[in-house]
């Protein structure tokens, strides 16, 4: 379970991936955008399972 709190325009690793997304949207669910385009949603209580860290924004990335 994380701490990691959401923050719109913040980037995050999943560690258990290795993929890597930035938060674009916080409502009912916590939507993200990972580097290649994909568009991902994750329920509250999903976020919490997830094993995360902060990283930088990745270069040239859009």
């Amino acid at each position: 379970m994380n701490n990691v709190r959401p923050q719109i325009g913040s980037w995050y690793k999943d560690l258990q991936l290795g993929a890597i997304f930035e938060v674009v949207a916080i409502d009912d669910a916590i939507e993200t955008q990972m580097v290649d385009g994909e568009i991902c949603e994750y329920d509250h209580d999903s976020w919490k399972e997830l094993v995360l860290e902060h990283v930088e924004e990745p270069e040239d990335w859009r």
